[in-house]
C-alpha cells in the first residue's frame, strides 16, 4: 500500500482494494491457505483482520456519501470482504459440506482467463480439509474424481460444469447448486448446469443461505426442510433425475415491468390514502407509518393487483371479499424480505428488516444504475427494485402470487425439489418417439419465491400424506 503522507489513510485502503489481484480466482486459495497474511504499507504492517475491520467501518459510514462515491467504495472493497469472510469459514469449519457451493456462489464474478479455472482454482482447498464431511458418513465424501479435469480442450466446458454439479450433489445431498442457473446458456444441452463463465445478472434468492456468517441480513429459506436429495445423473451427464413435490401451475405472468411503474405510482399516490390488509392474522394499515413510505408501497401493490386482475380476467382478485390476495402479492413483490416479522412492526417504519444492501449481499450483476435507484428509494420500493431485476411476478393456480425468472411462461410448474432450499420453476416438455410413444421431461427454468412453501410447508404436507413425491427428469 502506497500513498502520500498528507493523504487520509482511507484513500490508501481504497487503492489497495481496487488492485486487480483481489478479483482473480486463483487468489482465493492463496489467501485462504495463508497462515497469517500481513499487508505492508508505508505506515507499517497491517494484519488481514485489522484491514477487514477497517473496511467494515468504512462500509458502515456510506449513508451520506454521494451515490457515485458510495458505489465505488462498496464495489472496491467487496472482494476483500468476501475473501476474509471465506477465510474465517475455512479456518473454523473447513469441512462444511456446502463450502464449494458457497465459494462458487460468492466468487462467481471473479476473473479467470481460462473458464475451467472458475472451478479448478478452488479444488486445492479441498485437498487440505474438505475431502470428507463429519457427520455425513463415508458415503458422503467429496469425491474430486467426479469432477472432470481437462486442460486439453477435449471436454466441452458444459460437461466440466455438469460434473461439478454431480460432485456437489453427491457430497451434500443438496440441489441448491442448480439455482445458480440464470437462464439457459446457448450451446448448453442441459438446463440445470450453471454457466460459471457468466457473472450474476440478478440477486439470488439464496443470498442468505450462501452468505458467510455475519455478512447478511437476508432471510434464509428452507423449502425442502430436512429432506435430502437422492438425485442421480446419467452417464453422459445430460440428465438429472430428482424427486420433488409439485405445488402449482403458473396461470399468468406479468408482461410489463412493474419497476418502471413505481414512479407513476409515486406521482399518483396521495399520502393521505390509507390501505388496510390482513397479513398473517395481523391487520396492517398504511396509515400506521408516519413517513408515508409504506403507503406508497401499498399503492404500488394495489395497482399491481388490479393489473393482474385484468390480465387474468379474474375480477375477484380485487374484491373486498378476496382480500387475502394482497398479502400474497406483497410477499412476492419483496421476495419475503419486506419484514423480518410482523410482531416487530410498531407505529412507525423504523422496525422491520433493513432494506439497506449490505456488503455481503452486494451483487454487481445488478449494475451501478440499479443500485443508485435502490439507494434513492425508500426501503420498501428499494427492496422491490432489488429483487425484481431479471424476474417477473406470476399468479399460480393455487391462488398464490410468486416471483420467478423473467423467462418463465404460463403453464410452467412450481415445485419443491427434495434437497433444494427454495422452490423452482420447471417446464414440461413432451417428445414423440418411435411408434407414437410420448415421453416427458422437464427443463429447469430457475429458482422462485412463493410465500406458502418457503419454509418446508410442503414437506409437512408430505408427512401428513396430503401430497406425494414424484420424479422429475431434468434435461
Amino acid at each position: 500500500m502506497e500513498g502520500l503522507d498528507d493523504e487520509p489513510p482511507w484513500l490508501d485502503m481504497i487503492r489497495f482494494a481496487q488492485k486487480p489481484w483481489f478479483s482473480r480466482m486463483w487468489v482465493i486459495q492463496e489467501f485462504l491457505s495463508a497462515a497469517n497474511p500481513i499487508i505492508m504499507s508505508n505506515r507499517g504492517p497491517i494484519s488481514d483482520q485489522h484491514l477487514f475491520l477497517g473496511y467494515l467501518q468504512m462500509a458502515s459510514r456510506t449513508e451520506n456519501m454521494p451515490l457515485d462515491s458510495r458505489f465505488s467504495l462498496l464495489s472496491s472493497i467487496r472482494f476483500y470482504i468476501l475473501l476474509y469472510g471465506a477465510k474465517i469459514i475455512f479456518e473454523t469449519a473447513a469441512s462444511t459440506p456446502d463450502l464449494l457451493t458457497r465459494l462458487l456462489w460468492k466468487f462467481r464474478d471473479s476473473c479467470a482467463t481460462d473458464p475451467r479455472d472458475k472451478v479448478y482454482s478452488l479444488l486445492p482447498l479441498f485437498e487440505r480439509g474438505c475431502s470428507s464431511f463429519p457427520g455425513l458418513g463415508e458415503t458422503n465424501k467429496f469425491d474430486q474424481d467426479l469432477i472432470i479435469l481437462d486442460y486439453n480442450d477435449l471436454t466441452p466446458i458444459e460437461k466440466i460444469y455438469s460434473s461439478v454439479v454431480q460432485s456437489i450433489v453427491a457430497a451434500t445431498k443438496k440441489l441448491d447448486i442448480i439455482c445458480a442457473c440464470q437462464s439457459k446458456t446457448p450451446g448448453f444441452r442441459t438446463s440445470w448446469t450453471p454457466d460459471w463463465r457468466l457473472p450474476w445478472t440478478r440477486a439470488s434468492l439464496l443470498v442468505g443461505n450462501m452468505a458467510f456468517h455475519g455478512m447478511t441480513t437476508t432471510k434464509i429459506f428452507n423449502a425442502s426442510g430436512s429432506r435430502n436429495s437422492s438425485a442421480s445423473f446419467s452417464e453422459l451427464l445430460d440428465v438429472l433425475c430428482a424427486d420433488g413435490i409439485r405445488h402449482s401451475t403458473i396461470l399468468v405472468a406479468s408482461s410489463q415491468g412493474p419497476s418502471s411503474r413505481e414512479f407513476q405510482v409515486r406521482a399518483d399516490a396521495k399520502v393521505d390514502d390509507n390501505v388496510s390488509v390482513e397479513f398473517e392474522g395481523v391487520t396492517l394499515e398504511s396509515g400506521q407509518f408516519c413517513d408515508g413510505d409504506f403507503r406508497l408501497w401499498m399503492k404500488l401493490c394495489v395497482k399491481e393487483l388490479a393489473y393482474f386482475s385484468e390480465l387474468a380476467n379474474q375480477p375477484a382478485l380485487t374484491d373486498s371479499g378476496d382480500s387475502d390476495k394482497l398479502p400474497s402479492l406483497v410477499s412476492a413483490m419483496s421476495a419475503g424480505g419486506l419484514f423480518s416479522s410482523l410482531s416487530h412492526i410498531e407505529k412507525d417504519s423504523s422496525r422491520g428488516v433493513s432494506m439497506q444492501i449490505t456488503v455481503g449481499d452486494l451483487c454487481p450483476g445488478l449494475g451501478e444504475e440499479v443500485y443508485k435507484m435502490i439507494w434513492q428509494s425508500d426501503r420498501f420500493l428499494g427492496r422491490f427494485l432489488e429483487v425484481i431485476q431479471g424476474r417477473t411476478i406470476f399468479l399460480s393456480d393455487s391462488g398464490d402470487f410468486g416471483l420467478g425468472p423473467d423467462h418463465l411462461e404460463e403453464g410452467d410448474v412450481v415445485c419443491v425439489l427434495l434437497g433444494c432450499s427454495v422452490p423452482v420453476v420447471l417446464r414440461k416438455v413432451t417428445t414423440t418417439l418411435l411408434h407414437g410413444i410420448e415421453k416427458e421431461h422437464y427443463l429447469f427454468i430457475g429458482e422462485c419465491y412463493i410465500e406458502p412453501i418457503m419454509q418446508g410447508e410442503l414437506i409437512t404436507s408430505l408427512d401428513k400424506g396430503e401430497v406425494a413425491v414424484q420424479a422429475f427428469e431434468l434435461h
